[in-house]
């Protein structure tokens, strides 16, 4: 990964390639939301490229972007693994003395409740320690789920938690639950998170196209005849193509072919 001669990350997303932008993210620790002399950041101006290789800075910098403003796998192992408070334990002790601590226990309907519950009326520190014990994440009560239950009446940690949990704040190609979400907040007239995640979607879209556009250059490196063209498609893979590819599977659901096709670049890299 080389600079070249761009004096810096606006030059580079003005007239350069990814790498040259990844250049000064990665290993000069640029951060993504710098703005230049006139407001500028570097994804606005990639977006304002009409080229191929403007297209695919922004698609990086997207990605970035989002890994940078939601530190969802930081979130989540911090929310997974930190020890409870004294209040939060006295919380949930208060919780499981007034409903159990059975976590599949249903109500006179037989459909589950107790995450439900806690979801639109208590602390996120309740509802961690039931999804801590094997809590239906997916359970539907009178039709909703747990996560839709803390978007109708739930505080925004608790909404927000349990969206990472159980969508993992991905783009899932069959079935994606994002429009049917952004649709209930609006019924529940919940604004913040249907624009939240009316934004998300729009990102995890462009996403999407991106991962759809750079594996079919990956995919040259699987299908290659020659030693020449292997060993061209394999270098860019190695250089910025699979690393960037892989990033995007962070956030949209890859296929098993498409797993296995990263599989068997890298073990000829």
């Amino acid at each position: 990964m080389a600079k070249k001669s761009f004096t810096d990350i606006f030059d580079a997303a003005r007239k350069g390639t990814v790498e040259d932008v990844r250049y000064f993210i990665e290993q000069q620790g640029v951060g993504i939301n710098i703005e230049d002399a006139d407001g500028w950041t570097p994804l606005d101006i990639a977006k304002g490229r009409t080229d191929s290789k403007g297209n695919e800075i922004a698609y990086y910098l997207d990605c970035a972007k989002a890994k940078g403003d939601s530190e969802t796998a930081k979130y989540l192992d911090a929310m997974r693994t930190r020890p409870f408070t004294k209040v939060e334990q006295a919380e949930i002790d208060c919780f499981c003395k007034a409903y159990g601590n059975d976590v599949h226990a249903v109500d006179e309907n037989s459909e589950p409740f107790l995450l439900h519950e806690a979801a639109a009326y208590w602390s996120i520190a309740v509802v961690r320690y039931l999804v801590m014990q094997g809590a239906d994440l997916h359970a539907i009560n009178e039709g909703f789920t747990p996560l839709m239950s803390a978007i109708a009446e739930g505080a925004s940690d608790v909404w927000y938690y349990l969206y990472l949990e159980s969508v993992g704040a991905k783009y899932h190609p069959e079935g994606d639950p994002h429009e049917d979400l952004i649709a209930f907040a609006k019924e529940m007239g919940n604004t913040d998170v249907a624009e939240f995640l009316t934004n998300w979607l729009d990102i995890l879209r462009r996403m999407m196209q991106a991962k759809d556009n750079i594996r079919t250059i990956v995919d040259m490196a699987v299908n290659a005849e020659t030693d020449s063209e292997v060993g061209k498609w394999w270098h860019e893979s190695d250089q910025g193509i699979l690393p960037i590819f892989e990033s995007f599977c962070e956030f949209v659901e890859p296929t098993t072919e498409e797993i296995d096709m990263v599989r068997r670049v890298k073990e000829e890299l």
